[in-house]
């Protein structure tokens, strides 16, 4: 018996290019603030949002693991961390995951 394509482990697909275990939704309001710790509050456009992320359109540069404070709505400021940077675009993770009711009303309506 040959061991070469045996083996005790089950076989896996390949991974999705998108690993997020949440989906994104379309937002209805795009009107965001961020600031960071080292950088001033800036207004942002909010491109989607998902239980615990969004992906923003910025003009300043965050560093990948930035604290920020992120404000939807004039609300309170939410925690979340700089995930990534790329071509004026940052995606966070909410340090806790976003309040249903404020999540609600960011994508109502949407299909």
């Amino acid at each position: 018996m040959s061991f070469v394509n045996h083996s005790q482990y089950n076989r896996v697909a390949p991974a999705r290019v998108d690993q997020r275990c949440e989906e994104r939704h379309a937002v209805i309001l795009q009107t965001a603030s961020v600031r960071g710790k080292e950088t001033k509050q800036e207004e942002a456009r909010l491109v989607d949002v998902s239980s615990f992320g969004c992906r923003l359109e910025v003009e300043g540069r965050y560093k990948e693991g930035a604290k920020l404070l992120l404000t939807f709505f004039g609300r309170s400021p939410m925690p979340a961390k700089a995930i990534w940077l790329k071509d004026g675009q940052l995606g966070c993770r909410f340090n806790d995951a976003i309040d249903l009711c404020l999540f609600r009303a960011l994508t109502i309506n949407q299909a």
